[in-house]
């Protein structure tokens, strides 16, 4: 056929007959007609063309066709996400929407999702979970995947031969990863602050319901709690064993630094209304933690052993040092018992407190023996 160096007969051929107006073009050999239609193009357009590999130096006639077919022979598709300015791909003979970078590509997805579901994420709609619950009982017989025995077997033996631990956290150097990622995470303040805060708001039932959830799914899995503290150990035990000795010695001590740390927010967590934690911090000699509280009644600050907190509140003793100070001599029943026969009886003032002496000296005159 006679060659025609008329763009709009192009445009106009390729949309009426398509595909078969679009082989024309690309098997076409002539090497002035490629020319031709690159020197159309505008030197923007130009510099973002990918030449043939086949001819070299001389540009793809799919990529030229491509422009021909649905853009403005000026323009070039530029990425659709808002604030963006980068041109969109191009791959295999097309265009992508986007220039394809992981924002933009998370911009259009939670956009998609939004029009389609009227959630940011599919999961966040309650018919797709559900779905998908359904889908996962009906070929597994479980609704979350791993709890289908199948299912974690075969991931373990995956990560078993890939890693040669059965489980991800078991490779020291998976550990350093992780530990390396949660120090440097920008946010960790802000995460340490929000899961502390959910955990104080939670109400005792709600804390004691999360425990015995947590002991059925060891009973369910191990047999008995029993069994899991001796598997947890187990665990824990060849973990260290990979471990240089400085490790193992920084491990433990981080164990026992939480485990203090753990049970010290539990006594803090239940403090009276009236006090307010300030700090907290060990004696000079390094056995006992201290902590700092703030009592609102009398304005003052003062120190107190977390033991010596933890029994004043189980109690129901007032911990503020202040208000209610240590009775040095007499403990708190004897002087529970000193208040209630001072209420009962017609001469309180006449009621004495340690007074032993006088108890001793009135017996032995009594009872006519001599005192050692």
């Amino acid at each position: 056929m006679e060659l025609q160096f008329n763009l709009k007969f192009w445009q106009d051929k390729i949309k009426k007959d398509g595909a078969a107006a679009t082989n024309i073009l690309t098997n076409l050999v002539y090497v002035d007609y490629k020319i031709w239609l690159y020197n159309q193009l505008t030197e923007d357009i130009k510099s973002h063309i990918i030449f043939d590999p086949k001819v070299k130096d001389y540009p793809s006639t799919s990529l030229i066709v491509y422009f021909i077919k649905y853009y403005d022979i000026k323009t070039f598709p530029v990425c659709i996400v808002d604030g963006c300015d980068r041109y969109a791909k191009y791959y295999e003979g097309k265009f992508y929407t986007s220039c394809c970078d992981p924002t933009c590509i998370q911009k259009l997805r939670v956009k998609t999702n939004l029009l389609k579901y009227k959630v940011e994420n599919p999961m966040q709609n309650s018919k797709i979970k559900k779905k998908q619950e359904d889908t996962l009982f009906k070929n597994f017989g479980v609704r979350i995947p791993y709890q289908s025995k199948a299912i974690q077997e075969k991931g373990k033996a995956t990560l078993k031969e890939k890693t040669g631990f059965e489980h991800a956290m078991q490779n020291p150097a998976t550990i350093e990863l992780s530990q390396q990622a949660w120090q440097n995470n920008p946010n960790k303040a802000q995460i340490i602050a929000h899961r502390t805060e959910v955990i104080r708001n939670l109400s005792q039932e709600e804390k004691e319901a999360i425990q015995k959830r947590k002991e059925v799914t060891y009973i369910k899995n191990h047999g008995s709690i029993e069994k899991f503290y001796k598997f947890r150990g187990q665990q824990v035990s060849a973990s260290l064993n990979n471990r240089s000795y400085e490790e193992k010695q920084k491990h433990i001590s981080n164990r026992v630094n939480g485990y203090i740390k753990s049970i010290t927010d539990k006594i803090l967590d239940s403090l009276p209304s009236h006090l307010t934690y300030i700090s907290r911090k060990y004696n000079t000699t390094k056995t006992m933690l201290i902590a700092t509280l703030n009592c609102s009644c009398c304005n003052n600050e003062f120190d107190i052993s977390c033991a010596y907190l933890s029994y004043r509140i189980k109690k129901v003793i007032d911990p503020c040092l202040k208000c209610n100070p240590v009775v040095s001599g007499r403990s708190m029943l004897e002087n529970d018992l000193f208040n209630f026969i001072k209420s009962i009886y017609s001469k309180p003032d006449d009621v004495l407190s340690n007074t032993r002496s006088q108890l001793r000296d009135n017996w032995a005159a009594n009872s006519n023996r001599k005192l050692i």
